[in-house]
């Protein structure tokens, strides 16, 4: 089973000279909701990547992996989630992943982003790639504001199929 590994963010603390990672109600909510979706970077560590004509280029890779075959502690199980049916989706500035029931599958990718050197060279394991595999959305990778408001409410009725959840602006 593959592993993500999701608090690379723990860290010493300067006083206690001990590690630290809080979890807080991240598992309880991730347990039970239908939709999860973990979004960051997809290396822990400096990263230092900018967009450049609409694509984006890493200059220094972060240098932990994320994506891993262990970690040292399982807060989200994501054959549980499979179980409960649950939509789960990694969302990296490089890349998107959706969980299904064989793994990992690649769903989108950035522009500019090379499949192999960035992001497969960069995992432990090889994950899936989506027959459908897309662009990310470019405007994402532009300058102008993504007028999201239209694509957002479209996003709500199209999930929401209760009457009193229609009354939301």
């Amino acid at each position: 089973m593959i592993k993500v590994c999701l608090f690379s963010i723990a860290g010493p603390l300067p006083i206690l000279g001990a590690f630290l990672v809080i979890r807080r109600g991240f598992i309880n909510i991730t347990q039970n909701t239908q939709r999860v979706v973990f979004v960051g970077t997809f290396c822990a560590g400096h990263l230092e990547a900018q967009v450049i004509a609409g694509q984006l280029v890493v200059a220094c890779e972060a240098g932990v992996k994320k994506f891993v075959t262990a970690v040292e502690q399982v807060t989200f199980n994501g054959s549980d989630a499979q179980r409960r049916r649950q939509s789960v989706l990694y969302v990296t500035e490089r890349c998107v992943f959706r969980l299904t029931d064989s793994g990992l599958e690649l769903i989108e990718i950035a522009p500019g982003i090379d499949l192999e050197r960035d992001i497969v060279a960069l995992m432990n394991f090889r994950p899936s790639i989506s027959p459908l595999l897309k662009p990310m959305d470019p405007r994402i990778f532009g300058e102008a504001p993504m007028q999201l408001r239209h694509d957002l409410l479209q996003a709500h009725s199209a999930y929401n199929t209760h009457p009193q959840d229609k009354l939301l602006p």
